[in-house]
């Protein structure tokens, strides 16, 4: 996609006419830069890590619990691409100090991967997931399974302590 659209940036930037022919040339520039590159990487790469936990989410069949594993791995997918990227960061940084590489690996990326883990903490913290993994106990598909009376109590003293009595 990004071929055919530089393709045809610089078919109207040799044949256009006005202004028209500048804003291609303008477009063309913007788009052809590092920065406008790296960025669309990194896009690329927190879609993929987030279709999956999205398209999950969507599903109204969707087990409780996969979803919270889901939401898991999706937080830890997200912390090791930062953890793997500060550690290499770290180990170039002792051999020279690079205010370009520090712009996108701290004023860029960091920042890209801290909005994606805090959107998350934000929808799916501790106290949430917690509630809904107890709730889990309360949902008639778990039949099967073995009843745990345990996280029933655990989820009316946390969660509900004024609406039940001992």
């Amino acid at each position: 996609m990004f071929s055919p659209t530089c393709e045809v940036l610089l078919k109207i930037i040799e044949e256009g006419i006005g202004s028209i022919k500048g804003d291609a040339d303008s477009t063309y520039e913007i788009i052809t830069t590092f920065e406008f590159i790296f960025v669309l990487h990194l896009v690329k790469e927190i879609m993929e890590i987030t279709d999956i936990l999205c398209q999950a989410l969507q599903r109204q069949s969707q087990d409780v619990c996969n979803a919270l594993k889901l939401v898991a791995s999706t937080k830890k997918l997200f912390q090791k691409m930062k953890d793997e990227r500060r550690d290499g960061a770290r180990a170039r940084k002792e051999h020279s100090d690079h205010t370009l590489e520090h712009h996108y690996q701290v004023d860029i990326f960091y920042e890209a991967i801290n909005c994606q883990l805090m959107e998350l903490n934000h929808w799916f913290n501790d106290s949430s997931m917690e509630l809904i993994q107890l709730s889990t106990t309360l949902n008639p598909k778990s039949v099967n399974e073995a009843f745990q009376s345990v996280d029933v109590c655990q989820l009316l003293e946390k969660f509900y302590p004024q609406d039940f009595s001992e």
